[in-house]
């Protein structure tokens, strides 16, 4: 049989992920066993398993899940668009599954080597917590996008560990590289990473090492994983909506307390959170991932590509934009229908005008660069009227972070558990959902209202406040509405169904290792 890498991608770990570390030189004496010696050594080592969340195929994936879900168009690349992806659909393999266990390799090859450092306990502790934390993050995108996967713990030891078994040693095997576990073991490992994280992190860093993993940070992912892992679950052999563990609603909002606890509040201003200029100083974002504009440092590629992918293709605005995503009209009507005018959300969220180097007014449906509307809130470097200008010099050069997790989706998942525990609601209930409203300029919800109205408010405010940030597919999965969800969006483009509740394990992961079970209906 022909001997393929399966995880290959793993062996990034030994190197943690630093191109400074691949010149020749370096590997005649640098191993896994020497390298942590001192502060700057962890320092490298962090940056590298960072630089692996930072991926820009990784940030495609929020446009994608929003597609499926519907929320999203594409202009090119249409199989998430018309659900007509399958196994074998480059991108679920290039997006997802590789750069997910690159994430978890360089972290595994980072704690190996930190296991054995002489470094004293604080940092050497703090160290494993973000190592930890983000290891966590990877895994809690595997198990949301393909449920049952392999758990990989460790580095390969050998090359050996690295190569496809023959169908009989894969049936006797008890590797971790290619077991392929449940999404129950799966999850435990997440929380017990997010648990050790969580008492190892500080509350804050300097402003000059902004983005590192904070104990919020860990705690706020801990309440994101309770909550998923406490509501709907799609059973992959049979294709059945189950329930969740009813336990993890209590976890949930008790972890939600211990973030609200930490001091993080709602900016004033809802266009502020994703303000450049105001990153360090931001109240509200508890996780971000970090990106520079080339200006800053010089040197090219060190940004986001997520303004270019929502901009508008050659024009002042977004002079570097693919023109790739928009907004499907029932979204922005939805949107619209369920908020006022003085919703700051509804003008910050959608572009649907800007004013060109003639300072002339622009609007959607005027050009055919702009005839759909646009994605305001992730044109943070938006280019307005003659005076305007960007620091951006290409397409991968916008500044401006990712933002992962924010305080007002802390707050909704505060309410969401409660709701969830059992009982009336009470004002402890709806305290979170009524501190987003209020700053939405929207009515509070009062008292009495049963449980089932407020789960369907909670779910539709979740969906207007983080629109496009990532989190409306895998609420879809929790609420257990996703294909009500797809039926309700544009152009209905093939025949949704359960099987939509996860993305199907790559054909390439299958064909390396074909042990692996693939997901009901793929």
């Amino acid at each position: 049989m022909k001997r393929i890498y399966l995880v290959l991608i793993l062996f990034v770990g030994v190197s943690f992920g630093c191109e400074d570390f691949l010149e020749e030189e370096v590997f005649t004496v640098l191993t896994p066993n020497n390298f942590f010696q001192n502060e700057d050594d962890v320092l490298v080592a962090l940056n590298g398993v960072y630089d692996g969340i930072q991926a820009r195929n990784l940030q495609q994936v929020i446009s994608y899940t929003d597609m499926v879900a519907g929320s999203l168009t594409w202009n090119f690349g249409n199989q998430y668009r018309f659900l007509n992806y399958e196994d074998n659909f480059g991108s679920i393999w290039n997006n997802w599954w590789r750069p997910l266990y690159n994430i978890v390799g360089r972290a595994n090859g980072a704690l190996e080597a930190l296991e054995v450092s002489p470094l004293p306990d604080d940092v050497r502790l703090n160290a494993e917590g973000e190592l930890r934390f983000l290891r966590a993050y990877a895994y809690f995108y595997l198990v949301r996008n393909f449920a049952n996967v392999p758990l990989v713990t460790q580095a390969p030891a050998t090359i050996d560990d690295a190569l496809v078994l023959d169908s009989a040693q894969i049936a006797n095997t008890d590797s971790e590289f290619y077991v392929q576990r449940s999404r129950e073991d799966i999850y435990d490992f997440i929380i017990e990473d997010l648990i050790f994280a969580e008492a190892n992190l500080p509350e804050s860093y300097p402003a000059t090492l902004s983005g590192k993993a904070t104990m919020g940070a860990a705690a706020g992912l801990l309440a994101k994983v309770y909550l998923q892992r406490a509501g709907k679950q799609l059973n992959t052999v049979t294709g059945v909506l189950e329930d969740g563990d009813p336990s993890f609603w209590g976890l949930a909002a008790s972890q939600c307390q211990k973030v609200m606890d930490l001091g993080y509040e709602l900016e004033a201003n809802f266009e502020d959170v994703f303000s450049e200029a105001n990153e360090i100083e931001n109240t509200e974002v508890i996780f971000s991932i970090k990106y520079i504009n080339s200006a800053a440092i010089g040197t090219d590629e060190e940004g986001n590509r997520i303004v270019a992918d929502n901009g508008i293709v050659r024009t002042g605005p977004t002079p570097f934009s693919f023109n790739l995503n928009e907004v499907p009209q029932e979204f922005f009507t939805f949107f619209n229908d369920n908020t006022e005018d003085d919703d700051p959300r509804r003008d910050f969220t959608f572009l649907t005008f800007y004013v060109d180097s003639n300072d002339d007014t622009v609007r959607w449906g005027d050009t055919n660069q702009f005839d759909q509307v646009k994605v305001r809130k992730l044109l943070t470097d938006l280019v307005m009227g003659s005076g305007g200008s960007t620091s951006a010099t290409s397409a991968f050069d916008y500044g401006n972070d990712w933002i992962s997790l924010r305080y007002a989706d802390v707050l909704l998942m505060h309410s969401e558990a409660l709701n969830e525990s059992g009982g009336a609601p009470t004002d402890a209930t709806i305290e979170g959902i009524n501190a987003v409203r209020a700053r939405a300029n929207r009515d509070l919800i009062t008292l009495p209202i049963t449980q089932a109205e407020l789960r369907d408010a909670i779910f539709v405010e979740r969906k207007l406040e983080l629109a496009y940030e990532g989190q409306y597919y895998y609420d879809c999965q929790r609420f257990g509405n996703l294909v009500e969800e797809i039926n309700s969006s544009y152009e209905r483009r093939g025949t949704p169904s359960n099987r939509h509740y996860v993305f199907p394990i790559p054909f390439l992961a299958r064909e390396a290792n074909p042990s692996l079970v693939q997901n009901f209906g793929w």
